[in-house]
């Protein structure tokens, strides 16, 4: 199992989806799909950002000796904001439980992390005449910092899903990100999407780009209800970018 967003066999390398999200129309549905993120991605994150190429003996088995080891770490967020995060799991929005994943999960870093986000998707509309504003639409809206709960949730909270997806311009963005991050720290993407690459434009490459730019990062991916192509693509992403 690679470190990404799913829990599959051991056998597996593939990074993926998380578990499905319960029945529409479950109580409580959003919630325990929330949990669900936060279980998966909220503790192991210097475990899966540790190396420079894959780990596929599972990140559980790692994460006590991540602790042990400590050290700064630069934790590079990418939330995707693109139309489709407006559709509900069991009535709340996907964009909702997101937002909440990632909160819960800079609550759990530790004082030596740096954490940044940033957010695609979130500008001109997922109409065609709204394309080219949303294809630009990746920003940096929380630069490298300490952990600061109340900073950090003004920043998740304060965009809407309305656009395309600009995966690729995302990744190629993130070289300058790291740039002004502190020097001497361990590097790291968690990228979440729940689709595809809709910018015509190649993600993979992207994460290749990344990779040789002299940045030693390791792109993880989290596929949130993702279908068939979009795990495809993912996975690829997640491959390229060592995570």
């Amino acid at each position: 199992m690679g470190c990404s967003g799913d829990r599959e066999p051991a056998a597996s390398n593939a990074p993926a989806s998380p578990a499905s999200p319960p029945a529409a129309g479950a109580a409580d549905s959003g919630k325990q799909y929330y949990d669900t993120l936060v279980a998966q991605f909220g503790e192991d994150y210097a475990a899966c950002g540790a190396g420079e190429t894959a780990i596929h003996a599972g990140c559980e088995s790692q994460a006590s000796t991540a602790g042990a080891r400590g050290g700064p770490t630069n934790v590079l967020l990418m939330l995707d904001s693109s139309g489709s995060m407006a559709a509900r799991i069991g009535g709340d929005r996907k964009l909702t439980i997101a937002q909440d994943a990632l909160l819960d999960f800079a609550r759990k870093l530790p004082s030596t992390a740096r954490v940044a986000l940033r957010v695609y998707g979130h500008t001109g509309s997922n109409e065609a005449a709204g394309k080219p504003a949303s294809c630009r639409g990746t920003e940096l809206r929380y630069p490298f910092s300490p952990p600061d709960a109340a900073g950090f949730e003004t920043a998740v909270r304060s965009f809407e899903p309305v656009g395309w997806t600009p995966i690729a311009a995302s990744l190629d963005a993130a070289a300058a990100d790291f740039a002004t991050a502190p020097k001497g720290a361990r590097n790291v993407i968690y990228l979440v999407s729940d689709g595809i690459e809709t910018c015509d434009a190649d993600p993979v490459e992207a994460a290749r780009r990344l990779q040789a730019s002299g940045v030693k990062v390791v792109t993880n991916v989290i596929g949130f209800d993702v279908d068939g192509p979009a795990h495809q693509q993912l996975k690829a992403v997640a491959v390229a970018g060592g995570g």
